[in-house]
């Protein structure tokens, strides 16, 4: 498979706005195409768009069927944000693939990456 385009800039705002207000593809239509079978779908909106739903989703689908690596490669542009339900969600991809250091690169130092969201966004 072709590796996938780079992700549009994606920022811990967009993806914290995408979490609390349902934004995006919502969670059960994404669950719906899944269901039909539609994982190259939810994985292309999930880079193209970018939606965390389709990205968590494809790659929980990804990792049950074995395939770790491409559901790191779904979400380590999530990840790599510091937005810490992405890291939490993603740790588990690349540690699964055999390339735990690397997960374990991805958990913050969560007091600072709060104090840092907090000073960012007034949370």
């Amino acid at each position: 498979m072709a590796p996938l385009p780079t992700l549009p800039r994606v920022n811990i705002g967009d993806l914290d706005w995408q979490e609390r207000h349902l934004g995006g593809v919502l969670p059960r239509l994404v669950d719906a195409l899944l269901q039909r079978g539609e994982l190259e779908l939810v994985v292309q909106a999930a880079h193209e768009r970018p939606d965390w739903f389709c990205a968590r989703a494809a790659a929980q689908q990804l990792c049950a069927a074995g395939e770790p690596g491409r559901a790191w490669a779904v979400l380590e542009p999530f990840a790599r944000t510091g937005w810490l339900p992405a890291v939490s969600g993603a740790v588990v991809a690349p540690a699964r693939a055999g390339r735990a250091a690397e997960a374990l690169a991805l958990v913050p130092d969560v007091p600072t990456q709060r104090a840092e969201y907090r000073r960012r966004w007034g949370r």
